[in-house]
């Protein structure tokens, strides 16, 4: 990851300033079951933390987007801290850091697993794959009687479910296993927040931002879907949380392969929604001449202290 990472920053030159984001999903003591590859130990996202506490500028978002719509940079290099999805374990092992090293965060959530008894739709269909002894899956039939096999063909079957509409998505997870309330008794680990433990990030100092209802790619569903993604995912949370909500994370990268930027209806629909940013998950550092409507992030991985401080000070060359 670290090559990978290497190969996707550009280069400035030594006099800009630009802000580094980096996008976190997950925090956890153990990470052996981590197929999405989105979660960091509690103790390597300590080393993190600490390290950027005592090097660099952590800002808020809200401070972000303020210095981005001044047209200026308060410091040459400067450091966004993000989760996205909306985790439990975000409150219960990721906050408690944060507040001990006394750094802002933004959390954007999806709102509709948010509070109550579903998994996140890939975490659901993880434990559809975790349960069956094969799955028919369109025209494929997936042979699903090992660990292995399961581990080997969870992330394409995870696809095929990404690339359906969202009614098509639960049609089909419907279908496929029967839902009831006790399920998420036996998954905790991987459960959403609840609303108590948003209103406590809020207390703690931390930002809320939106990464639509149902988390589905924005640009392969329809217009009026999107809006609604967008602009229903933000009324709920400003409802809930009675505060503004002023930063979108879009679910997906939602960008044109030609260009690389963020697809125009997208873009548009959260704008009009008024949000005043969104981030992708395109790697890459951004200055005062990004677009604040696609600003880029810093994957983090769980590295270690010392791969951690080798990409971000690659990421700031």
């Amino acid at each position: 990851m670290l090559k990978f990472w290497r190969g996707l920053v550009r280069k400035t030159s030594g006099s800009t300033a630009r802000v580094v984001i980096l996008m976190y999903h997950r925090v956890l003591p153990d990470i052996s079951d981590n197929p999405f590859r989105i979660a960091v130990t509690e103790v390597n996202f300590a080393a993190h933390m600490s390290h950027l506490a005592k090097n660099y500028p952590v800002i808020s978002m809200d401070e972000f987007e303020r210095q981005h719509l001044e047209g200026r940079l308060a410091e040459k290099k400067q450091v966004v801290i993000s989760f996205d999805d909306g985790y439990a374990d975000n409150f219960t092992y990721a906050l408690p850091v944060l507040k001990n090293y006394n750094l802002p965060a933004i959390f954007y959530v999806a709102t509709d697993y948010i509070g109550g008894n579903r998994l996140f739709w890939w975490d659901e269909v993880k434990r559809l794959v975790s349960n069956s002894e094969s799955l028919q899956i369109g025209n494929n039939v997936y042979d699903l009687s090992s660990s292995h096999l399961k581990k080997l063909h969870l992330l394409n079957i995870v696809s095929w479910f990404r690339n359906l509409s969202v009614d098509e998505r639960e049609r089909m997870l419907s279908l496929m296993h029967h839902r009831d309330d006790v399920w998420l008794e036996d998954h905790l680990t991987d459960r959403p927040m609840a609303w108590h433990e948003l209103d406590a990030m809020l207390i703690g100092g931390m930002l809320i931002g939106s990464h639509s209802c149902k988390h589905p790619s924005l640009g392969s569903i329809s217009e009026n879907d999107a809006r609604h993604e967008v602009l229903e995912s933000k009324r709920v949370l400003a409802s809930r949380l009675n505060v503004p909500i002023k930063h979108f994370s879009y679910p997906y990268d939602e960008k044109e392969v030609t260009s690389g930027s963020v697809m125009p209806v997208p873009r548009k629909i959260v704008m009009e929604a008024g949000m005043k940013s969104a981030v992708t998950t395109v790697h890459g550092y951004n200055t005062t001449a990004t677009d604040v409507f696609s600003l880029k992030r810093m994957y983090i991985d769980d590295w270690d202290q010392t791969l951690f401080i080798e990409n971000i000070n690659y990421a700031f060359e």
